[in-house]
């Protein structure tokens, strides 16, 4: 039995081990990168029509690499020898086998035309410079009336690595001295795609070609011409008995115009799409100017001591924020619900059921009342008794604060209540126009802005800079003259005076008796405080101005608050209470919804395509 266990334990924690070092592997292999930061050649063109090679490969490894590999250009009727990989004046060994050897040693490998040369190393966060070494047979191709080096030194389309910096040092034969540069002596260069680059020469008989970076997948192909004298020990092989120095300069011409023009359109697009981004912010702003600018209010005092319109506080609370009605619409309803009799609110206390010991704490009860005020409801008012009598209290005779705030817990059915009765707010305001209405041109500019963004995707592939900022003008055009909201003239005034009253809720305290409307109508202006979200600040301002909050032997919630024991002293705890409730409220409502939305040939630059020449270099690290 106890073999049994201890066997298994064994074999689970050997599995245990295999799992967490594959995954390590995995995770080390994952996170490996390597950079190459420089590429230098120097090329050697020789009398014989061959080229002698030293490439300088600056590598940076991250993580841990075993090896790295180069695949050589070549072609058919070229050959590829005296390889050789040195480092820091130390030469490597070659491998003449298939499998990899220790670091230090390097093979090669027939690929195709070009030669694979791998070199094995141990490198771990660090940087890494190697020296290769190579000659190409028939390089140069030898015609009747011109010698023609096309090549593709570095880069080709199956090279995943991007190079920060590629540098070509080409030396020409020495006779090339006597020869005029740009007129007997041409050279081109060519690239897939426009990048940036330069070629000069940089001698009496030497070319350099610079580019940073030289991209993935992208090769830097060269072209020479030159006076065939110069290849005096060129073998019969390299030779061809064709006149062909007016097609190299009709193909490079051809080439150099086409290069051109894409450069002349890369800076019409740019300067187009610029042209019309400018538009584009030019025609929102006067849209916005014409249809989003507020209208000046006549209005433009400190304070205003009375209600400026009737709305129901809900309203009021949309109206203030233009766009959405929040969580202290809430709490306003329901306390002007109560100040208009439709039911009373009530201190009392209850023991709340703890870990070790209950707690007596204060609460406040909702209890409806027989005459159910003396007004109207509006449809949003209902729907909010609705939900107090019908839908949380069980016996829809009355309720506590706290079933609410448990109700408002259930993140879904409150949640779909709020968007529900938040809607019928919104909709109820229409009768008030507090908004100007923008006729077509949201349409219009929605409409453009579609048509634009559709024109992105057929102008992509050509003109890339270009659909990207008519993507940028049609998102604007579509999305900024959309958030236009502006208040009508007189909602405007309106808006004055209750930013006004709301000023004067805040300082009241500071005034003098006289100017300070009795009691009575503080109450209804506390309901729309509590839909300013400044209901505690007003209550703390009551106090300071009627301490006992009572006047001419009226109390303050007669009728429809009830202190209770504390007496009035009990109107601090209403207002913590209120203050905290109001707080739950908006909380459950934001856990609510995130639960719910859970061509001269004297040098200069590249020209784009080509691609003729032989050769093409790719890089890669194991």
């Amino acid at each position: 039995m106890k073999a049994g266990f201890i066997k298994k334990s064994l074999l689970c924690l050997l599995l245990a081990i295999l799992i967490i070092s594959s995954s390590a592997l995995c995770v080390s292999a994952a996170d490996r990168t390597l950079t190459i930061t420089s590429d230098k050649l120097n090329v050697v063109v020789k009398t014989d029509a061959s080229i002698a090679v030293t490439e300088s490969i600056t590598i940076v490894f991250d993580g841990h690499w075993n090896g790295f590999s180069i695949t050589l250009p070549g072609r058919a009727g070229s050959v590829i020898k005296n390889v050789k990989v040195s480092e820091n004046g130390k030469t490597y060994t070659y491998n003449p086998g298939t499998d990899y050897g220790p670091p230090g040693t390097y093979l090669t490998k027939k690929e195709g035309n070009g030669l694979l040369v791998d070199w094995s190393i141990n490198a771990t966060n660090e940087t890494r410079t190697f020296i290769v070494n190579y000659e190409i047979t028939n390089v140069v191709k030898i015609y009747n009336d011109t010698a023609d080096l096309y090549w593709k030194f570095i880069g080709n389309e199956d090279n995943e690595l991007s190079i920060n910096s590629v540098t070509i040092n080409m030396t020409l034969p020495a006779n090339a001295k006597n020869y005029v540069q740009g007129e007997d002596i041409k050279f081109w260069t060519h690239v897939p795609t426009v990048i940036n680059g330069e070629a000069s020469f940089s001698g009496a008989n030497s070319i350099i070609w610079q580019a940073s970076p030289l991209p993935a997948k992208t090769y830097l192909e060269s072209r020479v011409i030159m006076p065939t004298a110069l290849f005096s020990s060129a073998p019969s092989s390299a030779y061809t008995n064709k006149n062909m120095l007016t097609e190299i300069l009709k193909e490079e011409q051809s080439l150099a115009d086409k290069t051109n023009l894409e450069r002349k359109l890369q800076k019409i697009q740019v300067y187009g799409a610029l042209g019309i981004l400018l538009a584009t912010i030019i025609a929102i702003f006067l849209i916005w100017n014409k249809y989003g600018k507020p209208h000046k209010a006549e209005f433009d005092g400190d304070y205003y001591r009375e209600l400026p319109k009737t709305y129901s506080p809900a309203e009021l609370n949309f109206f203030m924020n233009k766009t959405k009605v929040t969580s202290p619409a809430f709490l306003a309803t329901l306390l002007d619900l109560a100040r208009r009799k439709y039911y009373k609110i009530e201190e009392i206390t209850q023991m709340e059921d703890r870990l070790l010991f209950d707690k007596e704490i204060t609460t406040y009860r909702l209890t409806r009342t027989e005459a159910e005020g003396n007004d109207v409801l509006q449809p949003h008012e209902k729907k909010f008794m609705d939900l107090l009598f019908d839908d949380i209290s069980l016996d829809g005779k009355s309720l506590t604060l706290e079933d609410i705030e448990h109700y408002s817990k259930k993140s879904k059915t409150f949640y779909n209540f709020w968007n529900s009765w938040t809607a019928l707010v919104q909709v109820e305001t229409r009768k008030y126009n507090f908004f100007d209405k923008p006729g077509k041109i949201l349409k219009t500019t929605t409409l453009i802005g579609f048509l634009m963004f559709v024109l992105c995707f057929f102008l992509f592939t050509r003109f890339t800079v270009f659909a990207i900022l008519l993507f940028v003008s049609s998102m604007l055009l579509i999305i900024i003259p959309n958030t236009f909201k502006r208040r009508s003239k007189e909602a405007e005034e309106d808006f004055a005076k209750w930013k006004a009253f709301k000023r004067f809720l805040l300082h009241f305290s500071q005034m003098e008796k006289h100017e300070i409307p009795s009691l009575v109508i503080w109450e209804h202006y506390l309901v729309y405080a509590a839909a300013l979200g400044i209901a505690k600040e007003v209550l703390k301002q009551l106090k300071l101005v009627f301490t006992d909050l009572s006047q001419d032997g009226y109390h303050f919630g007669y009728g429809w608050f009830y202190f209770g024991h504390a007496g009035i002293h009990g109107i601090d705890t209403f207002s913590n209470s209120f203050d905290n409730f109001a707080n739950n409220i908006e909380h459950s409502l934001r856990t609510a919804a995130s639960k719910a939305s859970s061509g001269s040939g004297h040098g200069g630059g590249f020209s784009v395509g080509g691609g003729g020449g032989g050769g093409g270099s790719s890089f890669g690290g194991r």
